[in-house]
């Protein structure tokens, strides 16, 4: 069985690989895009019924973890372990040997075991070391493949846009469709003061009754993601938002907007490109700062590594139409 969630293209890559090591898995873990500190499970092929299929392995973690650590491959012959310590497995299944090498680039971990015999040929350590080099290339091939899938539709929201076919919350609602992210807040900071309030919400039909009562409210710039914005006056992007992050809420504890473990945080610092224009003719603009969030479980490991600067333009074309902030529900 394989994981449902990964790119056809990998799902076969994983199976050809049990098939030409006559595994009982092979398994492919990609590191996360942010700090390197995690592999997460994105494709495997096996015979176990006990999979946990969204396995994720600290960089040092146990065997994976060490092969990712210490970028060198790793064969164990005569495995006498419980099999779950290899983090793929909810149980022990009776493996016998197991074999792993880093992906070239950093990218990851490709693994394969086996309950038939003790170890693995050198013939088929070999092997495995040159399909990572394999795989290492079809993980590029995909992420191009997606990322211009993203840059297709975020140049058709741009051609939407400025036609004047989208109003401002529609143009939110459909930048979160392009990115797969369920919630967008707007905040807005005026300098000197040490508060923010939230002046829109985006999403769906629940963000309306959790959202409401937030509206226009003031909040300090000591709490929440967004405060964390207004303070430091830069981007973020976290895929593990609410676990390892250091702030794992947006606004306050519970506050309700969203579940979702990926964050982007834009900051848009008082005057557009526009108004810092105007600022040269001798004209002072007053405009406030704004932190523009996004939540969502989306894949983002085909994302563009500076996702954040591609959409800030975007978001700042809406929020350069001055219409007024509202609650904005679908």
């Amino acid at each position: 069985m394989s994981q449902p969630s990964a790119p056809s293209s990998l799902d076969g890559f994983v199976e050809m690989v049990a098939d030409l090591l006559d595994a009982h898995t092979a398994a492919l873990f990609l590191s996360d895009r942010t700090d390197h500190r995690f592999l997460e499970l994105r494709a495997y092929h096996s015979l176990s019924d006990h999979i946990m299929p969204w396995s994720v392995i600290e960089r040092g973690e146990g065997l994976v973890g060490w092969v990712y650590k210490e970028q060198r491959p790793l064969h164990v012959n005569r495995f006498d372990h419980d099999s779950a310590t290899l983090g793929i497995y909810s149980e022990d299944v009776g493996i016998r040997a197991f074999l792993a090498v880093p992906l070239p680039d950093r990218l990851g971990v490709l693994m394969v075991d086996t309950r038939d015999r003790h170890g693995f040929p050198e013939k088929l350590q070999r092997i495995l070391a040159r399909l990572s080099c394999q795989g290492a290339m079809l993980i590029k091939s995909e992420a191009v493949r997606q990322q211009a899938r993203l840059f297709r539709e975020l140049l058709q929201w741009q051609k939407d846009f400025v036609s004047g076919g989208l109003e401002s919350g529609e143009a939110f609602m459909a930048l979160l469709g392009c990115m797969e992210m369920e919630l967008l807040l707007v905040t807005r900071h005026w300098k000197q003061s040490r508060i923010y309030s939230i002046t829109e919400i985006h999403g769906g039909p629940g963000m309306e009754t959790r959202g409401r009562g937030l509206l226009q409210k003031r909040f300090s710039m000591d709490s929440g993601l967004a405060g964390w914005i207004f303070r430091h006056g830069r981007e973020i992007v976290l895929d593990r938002f609410g676990r390892d992050s250091q702030v794992s809420y947006l606004i306050y504890p519970d506050d309700g907007l969203g579940s979702g473990n990926v964050v982007v945080g834009l900051f848009l610092g008082g005057e557009s490109s526009g108004s810092r224009d105007n600022a040269a003719d001798g004209v002072v603009s007053m405009r406030p700062d704004h932190a523009v969030v996004l939540r969502g479980s989306p894949d983002i490991w085909w994302w563009p590594e500076d996702i954040a600067a591609i959409i800030k333009p975007l978001v700042w074309q809406i929020l350069d139409r001055d219409t007024p902030g509202g609650l904005v529900a679908c």
